[in-house]
């Protein structure tokens, strides 16, 4: 088994119910998944997990997230001249 660090632990759960779900059975994913993304979620919205203790070991973005702009746009534009995008 792997380990995914830096990773909330809600994250982690519904990624191994998710992968479980899919490998015992694949024949039901489009009905069973969907409903089990929106459950995550629910758990989420409502409350259930406290927020401070699950981004407790995650790490910060080295900037702001309003400092990446300017990345983002020269990223954008390398792809597109090197024809990636």
């Amino acid at each position: 088994m792997f380990v995914i660090c830096h990773v909330p632990s809600w994250v982690r759960k519904w990624f191994k119910k998710i992968v479980v779900e899919l490998v015992k059975h694949p024949d039901t994913r489009f009905q069973v998944i969907p409903k089990m993304i929106q459950d995550a979620y629910d758990e989420l919205d409502r409350g259930r997990i406290d927020l401070a203790e699950e981004l407790k070991f995650t790490q910060r973005l080295k900037k702001y997230p309003d400092e990446y702009k300017g990345q983002l746009v020269f990223l954008q534009n390398y792809l597109t001249r090197t024809k990636v995008i």
